[in-house]
């Protein structure tokens, strides 16, 4: 393997190295891949399973005893896959409520804290998301009616059927 750098040769051992990329900081990886240029010093970090790497430190900050600091709430909403101001949607708070959370500047309140914490344990980053229908949900004012569902089994999952008008 060659630097992208300077083009010699990387050498390349097992260390520990800080891992930041994940927006928390005190994240230690043992036992990595490191290739380092002997010439440039330039330096390029293996990291196998980086989707299973990333839930697993959102599972270790949701499992922590004290409310959550803003580091890990901007890891956890870019591990969820949103944006600050889809973020802000999805909780019925202003983008600048998510902005000094991260930032340090508030603390974020334990309902929300906890919410939070439930969003990473039960859901799957996203890919997509239906930014219009949560707008609509958030700004109606009509009283709620109970969804009607129709379910089928198929195979071992159950699927929606649509329900007559």
């Amino acid at each position: 393997m060659t630097c992208v750098q300077c083009g010699a040769r990387l050498r390349t051992r097992r260390e520990n190295c800080a891992y930041d990329a994940g927006w928390l900081p005190g994240v230690l990886l043992m036992n990595v891949a490191v290739s380092r240029c002997p010439e440039c010093g330039d330096l390029e970090i293996s990291i196998p399973a980086i989707e299973d790497l990333h839930r697993r430190l959102a599972m270790e900050v949701i499992h922590k005893k004290t409310t959550l600091a803003g580091t890990e709430i901007k890891f956890i909403r870019k591990y969820l896959g949103f944006s600050g101001v889809d973020f802000a949607r999805v909780l019925c708070v202003a983008p600048e409520t998510i902005s000094r959370w991260e930032n340090g500047h508030e603390v974020i309140s334990p309902t929300t804290d906890r919410l939070l914490r439930l969003m990473v344990a039960n859901l799957r980053p996203v890919s997509a998301y239906p930014n219009e229908e949560l707008k609509s949900i958030a700004r109606s004012t009509v009283k709620p009616k109970p969804v009607k569902v129709s379910l089928r089994l198929k195979g071992e999952s159950w699927r929606p059927v649509p329900v007559p008008a």
